[in-house]
């Protein structure tokens, strides 16, 4: 608010108009002349100012002047401008009544004089009378103001007053009031007044949002920044700027009439998804009258269309401070019940709600429930908290509290994961909804929780709890030894916890994947499916494993289950990555972690995507990313550490520290073991150790480790479990024939889903036989496994497959100067050709197929290239053709 006492006019930017019409009206009066001039706006719109420049040209015009300003602090105070004029004219004012303790009686009387002693004046020489902020003032004054517009023809009187538009006047005396209303500043004129203190267009632009063109407020806020203080001054400018509008509308607000500001209260509440005869009922009124909505949007305050009108943003924040929280609640609650009756959108009604206490009313239980349901699915977990806390707070009914509990969990499963395990861990001890709850909190890997609320589970009475009672049990490490169920078939919750229970400990994989089939179907628990897809992808049955968790990812994205869709994620990409596809196991993990960040996995379970991640990384050949995903866990982690302890050795061997991988493989080998999870197929630690153990030249120990992991892969018998042992094998196991044994792990593997172990056998194989000059040979291995890695985006693997190519295509001799093709030169084409594929370690079955031939005529090729030769079988022909 500029002061009218200023020494110096103020700087007007984009007033022209207004200037020069008050100097022309200012030049008229001191011709005897008499007019008013009223300057309406807002607060802030500059009407201070142009009175300001109104008394200043008034000065050097030598017309005198009488100032007054009204306050709301005065508002009540009778004859307040009156007072503020006499003052001004104290020499001239003989006749004056006294105007204080003026009663009721003596009011008009009081009036009449005065008036009569402002035109005695007048006609002296004339006379300017400024009063601002004409709509503060008490009543008496108004009537006086009025008074004296009707006597402008008695003498030369001139008269300027600035309002917000609640008192024009202009029915006074119309001819003779004219009317300025000054604009907000356009983009330029406020730039014209920042460029005086700064250059910089990010803080202009940041000052022609925040004053909205006011000058009122844009003027005092770069005041202010100009004084000396230790902020940055673009900094204060626009913290100025901030507290300078804020000031401006409480100082509205605390003007309006009752009416009025409750009109605003309400118009804040309903957002503009009102219309306003709707505002209407809410206010208990037949009708607004424009004049009210005209003094909210003469005074800055409203926005939007004329029928669904809403507030500022600054007005929104402030209109409400005023009222108790109780007056606050009613508010809410009286504009909700007439948005529901008037059929307003649901979400409309509800966020209505949100401010209202309880209602006691059948649909705002229901209207909140529905919405938040809504809210889960499109993945606003805030909102849909927010309104199933409130739709809980309204129902009374056991049942449905403990459904919408199940719900509120599942909106905290983000935001809030330590509030989601609380809410399930109640509802998983109640006597309703007890096996969703578990599910959920099985998903969020709470297996102590799961444990504790479900200790009396029985398999007779509620087999389905007892077997996710089991899924806990198991991850925990106990009861791997005891059948799930005497019948598991017969309950698919049943089946897929006896089929994981299998494939953990190692056992009969074709049992496993009959039990893993029926817990894979569609059922409403969902961590028993993701456990007996985990048993399919150990039976390495990628195809139907995938199928089913598509499956529940989709149905879980679908209704907004952020735990399930997170978990069948994760599990999606480590079959991805059992099979090779680093690139859809990548995106798989991205999914998963996106879904549900690694703040909000449990503490058991937040290990395994950083596992995977360093996983990934490493495979992908970068170390160093691998060393510092693994950086990002948090060691107390369980059972997951076991996870964490692999990847982290697979790193430490990777960097050339075999001591420290060894350590980690062991530790992780005796949890393992220690839980009762034999299957290799699950972690397979045995063969990195022996890697390890035969770096450090402890070749004894890594033969026995390497014994006992083709046992257990034995036992187990799929084939990428039987492949990666006789692999390991030929690498660190010391075998007699590393030629055969990686040939029968290639034929193996190729039978397998795991497309990069089969790489790794290809480039084994390869390697192993250039030195018996099979370069031919080696070279299109590797170049086949070149193929596949480059496809799978295994690029540290392709690089040693290419290296071994490259070595085989530069070891390549013309046919004839090798001592196999020496050898082989006095047998047939087909002999020599039966030949070479014993040397690969082929059986005469396999020799056949790939021959197109039977398996007789391989056996009598056979017999003629031996009795040729003079060797009496197969290991007789290996160690000729080898040179042993």
């Amino acid at each position: 608010m500029f002061p009218l006492h200023a020494e110096s006019s103020p700087v007007l930017v984009e007033r022209e108009a207004e200037i020069s019409a008050l100097e022309d009206f200012l030049t008229d009066l001191s011709s005897g002349r008499s007019a008013a001039v009223a300057v309406v706006g807002p607060p802030g719109s500059g009407r201070s100012a142009l009175l300001s420049h109104a008394v200043h040209h008034a000065a050097w015009l030598g017309l005198r002047t009488a100032i007054a300003r009204a306050r709301p602090s005065e508002k009540d105070v009778e004859w307040g401008v009156a007072a503020q004029w006499r003052d001004c004219l104290r020499s001239d004012w003989i006749g004056w009544p006294a105007l204080d303790r003026v009663g009721p009686a003596r009011k008009d009387g009081v009036l009449m004089s005065v008036c009569s002693a402002v035109v005695a004046m007048a006609r002296r020489a004339p006379l300017l009378l400024v009063v601002d902020d004409v709509h503060l003032s008490d009543q008496s004054s108004a009537d006086l103001l009025a008074a004296l517009l009707r006597r402008l023809r008695q003498g030369p009187l001139g008269i300027v007053f600035a309002t917000n538009g609640e008192h024009r006047f202009d029915q006074v005396c119309d001819d003779l009031v004219h009317t300025l209303l000054p604009r907000p500043l356009t983009a330029a004129g406020v730039d014209v007044l920042c460029r005086q203190h700064f250059d910089d267009d990010a803080v202009v632009a940041a000052l022609v949002s925040l004053s909205a063109g006011m000058p009122g407020i844009l003027v005092p806020a770069l005041a202010d920044a100009a004084l000396p203080a230790g902020a940055p001054r673009r900094l204060r400018a626009i913290a100025a700027a901030e507290a300078h509008r804020r000031a401006a509308t409480d100082r509205v607000l605390a003007c309006l009439p009752p009416e009025a500001l409750h009109l605003a209260r309400l118009i804040c509440v309903a957002r503009g998804d009102l219309h306003l005869t709707e505002l209407c009922v809410a206010a208990g009124t037949r009708g607004i009258p424009g004049s009210t909505l005209q003094l909210l949007r003469d005074n800055g305050l409203l926005d939007g269309a004329p029928d669904r009108p809403t507030l500022t943003d600054i007005a929104a924040e402030q209109v409400l401070a005023g009222m108790s929280p109780r007056a606050r609640h009613a508010l809410h609650a009286a504009t909700a019940a007439v948005a529901h009756g008037a059929a307003a959108p649901q979400e409309t009604v509800a966020r209505l709600l949100l401010g209202a206490d309880t209602t006691g009313t059948t649909w705002a239980a229901d209207v909140s429930r529905r919405c938040g349901g809504r809210a889960l699915r499109e993945g606003d977990d805030r909102t849909a908290a927010a309104w199933l806390t409130r739709a809980a707070r309204e129902s009374a009914d056991e049942v449905e509290r403990s459904r919408l509990a199940l719900e509120l969990a599942r909106a905290h499963t983000r935001d809030r994961p330590v509030a989601c395990t609380r809410a399930l861990s109640v509802v998983a001890m109640g006597s309703h909804h007890r096996a969703e709850a578990v599910d959920l909190l099985l998903l969020r890997g709470e297996m102590d929780a799961v444990c504790r609320s479900t200790v009396a589970a029985n398999r007779h009475d509620d087999p389905e709890l007892h077997g996710l009672r089991r899924i806990a049990a198991l991850a925990l490490g106990r009861g791997t030894g005891d059948p799930v169920d005497d019948r598991p078939e017969r309950n698919p919750v049943l089946a897929g916890t006896e089929a994981w229970r299998l494939a953990l400990v190692g056992d009969d994989a074709t049992r496993v994947r009959e039990l893993a089939a029926i817990g894979a179907s569609d059922h409403p628990h969902v961590s028993a499916r993701l456990v007996a897809c985990a048993a399919l992808v150990l039976a390495d049955d990628l195809d139907e494993a995938r199928a089913a968790l598509d499956d529940v990812l989709t149905t879980a994205l679908r209704r907004g289950a952020r735990a399930a869709a997170a978990a069948a994620a994760f599990q999606i990409s480590d079959a991805a990555h059992r099979a090779g596809r680093l690139d859809d196991a990548g995106h798989h993990l991205d999914l998963a972690l996106d879904l549900l960040p690694l703040g909000a996995w449990s503490r058991r379970n937040h290990v395994l995507p950083v596992s995977a991640r360093a996983r990934l990384e490493l495979d992908r050949g970068n170390i160093d990313g691998a060393r510092d995903v693994l950086a990002l866990a948090d060691p107390a982690a369980e059972p997951g550490w076991g996870n964490l302890l692999h990847a982290r050795a697979a790193v430490a061997l990777a960097s050339g520290d075999p001591e420290e991988a060894l350590r980690d493989l062991l530790a992780c080998g005796r949890r393992l073991t220690g839980r009762g999870w034999h299957n290799p197929a699950v972690l397979d630690w045995r063969s990195p150790a022996a890697e390890a153990l035969c770096r450090l030249e402890r070749t004894a120990e890594a033969r026995v480790l390497l014994a006992d992991g083709r046992r257990a892969a034995a036992r187990w018998g799929t084939a990428s479990c039987v492949g990666a042992a006789r692999l390991a094998a030929g690498r660190w196991g010391g075998v007699t024939s590393p030629v055969r044994t990686f040939a029968q792990a290639e034929r193996v593997l190729r039978r397998s889903c795991s497309r990069l172990l089969h790489v790794e056998a290809q480039v084994e194989l390869a390697f192993a036989l250039l030195p018996l000059g099979e370069s031919g040979e080696a070279a299109w291995l590797a170049q086949q496994a070149v193929r596949t890695a480059r496809g799978h985006a295994a690029q540290s693997l392709a690089l040693r497959a290419e290296a071994v190519r490259t070595t085989a295509e530069e070891k390549a001799v013309p046919d004839g100067t090798r001592r196999g093709d020496a050898v082989l030169s006095v047998l047939s084409q087909s002999q020599a050709k039966a030949a070479r594929s014993v040397l690969l370690g082929l059986s005469n079955a396999e020799i056949a197929s790939a021959s197109g031939i039977t398996r007789r005529a391989v056996e009598l090729q056979l017999t003629a290239a031996y009795r040729k030769l003079g060797v009496a079988g197969r290991g007789e022909l290996v160690d000729l053709l080898t040179g042993r």
